[in-house]
């Protein structure tokens, strides 16, 4: 899938996993105003009783960003960036939550 091709994801096409990626990058932008780091997902998620192991995050990280939810640039620490299209998916994904 191409950039292109971003408006046709929605939050019931990523896994469990990638959707709680995706909400703790965007919790953890809004709370301490910088992004996180891979081992503080899989802290996160282990605190939130997921357990998403850090090679796990990082491919979790690979397919947002293959999804043009996310840009990332490898070269700059803590550059990970949520895109239109990763907003409007995280939009769904808490509207799913709270519809639960």
């Amino acid at each position: 899938m191409t950039t292109m091709e971003t408006a046709d994801v929605h939050a019931c096409d990523l896994s469990r996993n990638e959707r709680e990626v995706l909400l703790i990058i965007e919790q953890w932008q809004r709370v301490y105003g910088r992004m996180p780091l891979v081992r503080q997902i899989t802290e996160v998620s282990t605190e939130s009783g997921m357990t998403i192991s850090q090679p796990m995050v990082s491919a979790h990280l690979q397919t947002l960003e293959r999804l043009g939810l996310i840009k990332r640039d490898r070269h700059v620490h803590r550059a990970i960036e949520i895109t239109d299209s990763g907003r409007r998916v995280l939009g769904e994904a808490l509207e799913e939550v709270y519809d639960e």
